[in-house]
């Protein structure tokens, strides 16, 4: 049997089912990420320092130009996936055999995290780490490329499909980074912990999220991790400011007053980061903790990165969830890429 009747049948077998199941999301996969790497590759020639690959495959041990050969591999092996899932075997093969090289990579870095986990040098309440969960996806893909392609997968529809799947993982990219990073407490000795800034209300009485990160740096001092505090915000919803209420908390968990620096000026997690860079170089503190909600993290990471300095990250303790943490949590994931995207846009 031959022709559209041979072709029906082929989609309704259990292998036809599997790959229209399979293919699509596969694809949409392939092309987020080789998208994602192309940018990331073309940005940093625009941009020093505006390549997140590491986000997803971490080759930073490697020289830059080793790094970036393979990353360039990766992407156009997954983009000619996308594009073209059928091939030759020996295409197929070819492919294939570079995605499971990555998949070496992030199961590499999967089991680093977790003898970090191990010895405590690190601790999670999502103990999931990213490079898991890519490793994940790129066996989707491997898996796909061995499937027969459904008619119409090249297909006006098909392309809507893998666009819609792409776009997908735009969502669920950072969303899998907000919690596995997010949730992952680096904490260890410093210099200082800076504390972002959120709401105080008119009574200078801090929010449930502030109370939760200042409490939260102050146990960092107790603990003898850090030395000094920084509490960054702005204005208060009254004549308190952020800061002043921040200082004043910290002041009466046992934070002596002299050791609490402030930056009046931390409007946003971007300005936050540009005013108290020099404090840090000021007074300097080398070694540098951000403490702020695990949803806001990533973002902070990346900021510090950017602006040049390397800091470990501590998830605010949280006493009860946040009534608003849902809508947090998803504007954060359009922050997040809104951030990721600034230099080359400008906004």
């Amino acid at each position: 049997m031959s022709g559209p009747a041979a072709s029906i049948q082929s989609q309704s077998s259990p292998t036809g089912r599997l790959s229209r199941l399979i293919l699509c999301p596969a694809r949409g996969v392939a092309l987020f990420l080789a998208g994602f790497t192309l940018l990331n590759l073309g940005g940093e020639q625009l941009h020093r320092g505006f390549d997140a690959s590491g986000w997803w495959l971490d080759l930073r041990g490697l020289p830059p130009w080793v790094s970036n050969t393979l990353m360039l591999i990766f992407s156009f092996v997954l983009l000619g996936f996308a594009c073209k899932p059928a091939a030759s075997r020996m295409t197929v093969r070819l492919r294939a055999l570079t995605i499971v090289g990555a998949i070496l990579i992030a199961a590499r870095d999967a089991i680093a995290f977790h003898d970090l986990l191990n010895r405590n040098v690190i601790s999670s309440h999502f103990p999931l780490p990213f490079s898991l969960l890519v490793a994940a996806m790129l066996l989707l893909i491997v898996v796909a490329m061995h499937l027969p392609s459904p008619a119409g997968s090249t297909s006006f529809r098909g392309w809507g499909a893998l666009v819609a799947s792409a776009a997908f993982c735009l969502v669920i990219f950072p969303l899998f980074q907000i919690h596995c990073f997010g949730w992952t407490d680096y904490r260890r000795p410093a210099d200082v912990a800076v504390v972002f800034g959120c709401k105080v209300y008119p009574n200078g009485n801090l929010s449930a999220a502030l109370s939760d990160r200042v409490r939260s740096a102050s146990g960092l001092y107790q603990e003898g991790l850090v030395t000094h505090l920084i509490m960054s915000g702005g204005p208060g919803q009254g004549d308190v400011h952020e800061t002043d209420a921040m200082r004043d908390f910290a002041v009466s968990l046992g934070v002596p007053r002299e050791r609490i620096l402030t930056d009046r000026l931390g409007l946003s997690t971007d300005e936050t980061v540009t005013h108290t860079v020099p404090l840090l170089k000021k007074h300097g503190f080398d070694r540098v903790l951000a403490v702020s909600h695990y949803f806001h993290l990533p973002r902070i990471k990346l900021t510090y990165q950017r602006a040049g300095v390397d800091v470990f990250t501590v998830p605010a303790h949280q006493n009860n969830r946040l009534p608003n943490q849902g809508f947090m949590l998803v504007r954060e994931v359009a922050a997040l890429w809104a951030y990721y995207a600034r230099p080359l846009t400008g906004l």
